[in-house]
Formats: structure tokens, sequence, C-alpha cells
């Protein structure tokens, strides 16, 4: 093979090398120990709810995005009826003041945010490996962790969901247990659903 075809077959050959070696270092293996204070930031796939994850202001009756200012002390977000961004991904911000995480928002990746401060982002980690970072802050009960179950109902696959039920019916606390039964109720999906329709039957 000679001319035109060679050429074009080592062009070919080149892009899926080069395509293979940003898929394989797209998704980090694991959330790294968050050691320097600041922001930090990741995305993992999401629910639908989840994609549309923000803060709004209303217009003459009209729900808008508005940037979230990752510094304020009230925590005011939410989904509005509009049409999702099918590529939208979750992204999770936690801040370290003192080398510990003191603060945990998960926002649309769509969803604009300031802060005075940087933000160290860490890029595409997969969703179990969120998850798992994310269950530390859980239990026992502390401050963190409505933030934490609030995040990890946004998770895609199923695992978000196995562990707010888990939460839900095992967890000492009883306001994680409150907690995990009303995210489970904002997931919207049919298995949330039909976990609470048994809880509520054996009341």
């Amino acid at each position: 093979m000679t001319g035109p075809m060679q050429t074009m077959l080592r062009m070919c050959v080149t892009a899926l090398m080069l395509v293979t070696g940003v898929a394989s270092n797209a998704i980090s293996a694991e959330v790294p120990e968050l050691t320097a204070d600041g922001w930090h930031t990741w995305r993992v796939s999401t629910t639908e709810v989840g994609a549309d994850q923000c803060c709004f202001e209303w217009y003459s009756g009209e729900a808008r995005r508005t940037a979230c200012d990752l510094d304020s002390r009230h925590v005011s977000f939410g989904s509005s009826d509009s049409v999702v961004d099918e590529s939208a991904m979750i992204q999770i911000y936690a801040l370290v003041q003192d080398g510990d995480v003191s603060k945990i928002r998960a926002l649309s990746s769509q969803c604009p945010v300031t802060t005075k401060g940087d933000v160290i982002d860490m890029g595409v980690v997969e969703s179990d490996d969120s998850i798992r970072w994310l269950e530390r802050f859980v239990a026992p009960r502390t401050k963190m962790s409505t933030h934490a179950l609030a995040a990890i109902s946004v998770h895609g696959g199923t695992n978000s969901l196995n562990m707010l039920v888990d939460v839900a019916q095992h967890d000492a606390s009883l306001e994680n247990r409150k907690d995990a039964i009303f995210w489970l109720v904002q997931t919207e999906s049919e298995q949330a659903f039909a976990y609470i329709e048994r809880l509520l039957g054996d009341i």
C-alpha cells in the first residue's frame, strides 16, 4: 500500500491513538486525599435531576439560572422544569480549610459558580469512587452529613440509591435516616418511589 492510501491509513491510526489516549486519561481512578486548602472539584455522571441542579432567580414567573456563590453561608439551589442538557454531569465541590473538609456542594457542570479563591479541578471521577469518598461524611452525624447525602443522591448509577436506602434503614442517626428518605424522594426515580411505597406499607 503506497501513496494517498498509506497516508490516510497513518492518519487514521494516529487519530485512533490520540482518542484512546484521551479516553484512558479522562477518568481518575479515585478521589485523592484533599490536603491543600481551598475549593476542589470533580465531575461524575449524574441523574436527570442532578443535570439541572443550579441556583435560580425568578423573572416574571420564569426560573432562570444564576451563578452560585460557593462562599455563601446559605445553601439554596434546586432544579427547574426546563429541558435538561444531556451532556451535563454533576460537579462536586469540596472546601478544605486547615486540612479538613468544611463544605460540600453538588451542582450541574453547566451551572456557573463564583468564589473568591481558586478552584482545583481534578477532572472526571467514577461515580462509585466519588460516592465512597462522600460516605465518610455521612456517619457519625455532623453538619456535613446532609450535604454529603444530597451530593450522593444526584450521582449516576445504582449505588447512590442503594446507599440512601441503606442509610434510611440502618443509620444510627434519626436525622440521617430522615435526610436519606428526603433525598430518595428528590431523585424522582422509580426505584426510590417503590422503596417509599414499601416503607409506607409497613407503617
